[in-house]
C-alpha cells in the first residue's frame, strides 16, 4: 500500500469552528498513521499558538508553523528547519508600515511579539470570537519591537490594517522591494515571510527528509496561505468552506471543517 505525507492546515481545516478536532477525525488520523502515513499540521500560527490537542497528539511528530518558516519536531522538542527573514528586510518593512499598520507583530523562533498598542488593537479586532483566547495566550507584549526585528531570527511579520485605502499599495511596494512572500489571509491582514519559506516548500522539504517523493505529498487547506502547498503538493484537497480561489487550485474538494472534511478526504483518497 502506498504511503503519503499529509500536510493539514489547522484553522478552518482540521479544527472545527469551535477550534476542536472531532472524535471521528482523530480516529481517522490514528488509523492513517497506523498504516504508515505521516500527518503534519501546517499552519500560519507560531509555535506558541499551537494548542495542546496538537502538541500532545502522539500521532503527530512534526508541525510546520509561521507559514513554513519554522518546522518543529514535537518528539525532539526542537526546531529542525527554519527560513528567517533577512534583517535588512525586517527594518525596511517596519519603517514602511510602523505609522500605518494598526497591528504589527514579529514572530521570532515561534513566539509572537508586539508592542502594547498593537496588542490592544489585536484584542479589540478579535474580541468575542473563537480566536480571542488563542491570541491572548500566544502573544508577548514588549516595549520596543525594534529589538526583535534586529535579532536576525525573525520567522514572519504579521500586519493588520484598520483603513484599507492604502494597504494593498503598501504591501505591493514591499513585495517589489524585498521579493518576499506576502499573503492576505483575510481582508486587511497580511503575513510576510521569506521567499524560501511558505507552506509548500516546508512540506516538500520535510517530505524529502522523511523519504517521500513529491507525488506522495498531499496538502489539505482552506485559505489563501494554503495555496502555496496546494500548488506544490502531488495532490491537493480544499475544504468546502474555502473561497473559490482556493478551491480552484485544488485537485479535489471535501466537506467543510464542521462536517469532518479532513476525515472524509483521508478515507476517500488515502486509506
Amino acid at each position: 500500500m502506498k504511503k503519503y505525507i499529509i500536510g493539514v492546515d489547522l484553522d478552518g481545516t482540521l479544527f472545527t469552528s469551535n477550534k476542536e478536532i472531532t472524535d471521528r477525525t482523530y480516529k481517522v488520523i490514528q488509523e492513517t498513521v497506523r498504516k504508515g502515513n505521516v500527518i503534519v499540521p501546517v499552519t500560519g500560527r507560531p509555535i506558541s499558538g499551537i494548542p495542546q490537542s496538537i502538541l500532545t497528539c502522539k500521532e503527530m511528530e512534526y508541525v510546520i508553523t509561521s507559514n513554513g518558516a519554522v518546522t518543529y519536531s514535537l518528539k525532539e522538542d526542537r526546531i529542525i528547519d527554519n527560513k528567517y527573514l533577512p534583517m535588512a528586510s525586517c527594518k525596511l518593512i517596519y519603517q514602511s508600515l510602523k505609522n500605518f499598520a494598526s497591528v504589527f507583530e514579529v514572530f521570532v523562533e515561534g513566539v509572537a511579539y508586539e508592542e502594547e498598542s498593537s496588542f490592544q488593537n489585536l484584542i479589540q479586532r478579535y474580541n468575542d470570537t473563537m480566536y480571542s483566547d488563542y491570541i491572548s495566550k500566544s502573544r508577548k507584549v514588549v516595549k520596543n519591537i525594534g529589538d526583535f526585528l534586529c535579532s536576525g531570527k525573525v520567522d514572519e511579520i504579521s500586519v493588520m490594517f484598520g483603513k484599507m485605502d492604502m494597504a494593498h499599495t503598501a504591501m505591493q511596494e514591499i513585495r517589489e522591494m524585498t521579493g518576499h512572500q506576502i499573503v492576505e489571509t483575510v481582508q486587511g491582514e497580511f503575513e510576510i515571510y521569506d521567499r524560501c519559506a511558505g507552506k509548500g516548500n516546508a512540506l516538500l522539504n520535510l517530505g524529502k527528509k522523511l523519504g517521500f517523493l513529491k507525488e506522495e505529498v498531499v496538502a489539505i487547506g482552506d485559505s489563501n496561505n494554503d495555496i502555496d502547498m496546494m500548488e506544490k503538493a502531488g495532490f491537493s484537497i480544499a475544504m468546502e468552506n474555502s473561497p473559490d480561489n482556493v478551491k480552484n487550485k485544488a485537485d479535489a474538494i471535501t466537506l467543510s471543517n464542521d462536517r469532518d472534511g479532513v476525515a472524509e478526504a483521508i478515507i476517500k483518497y488515502i486509506l
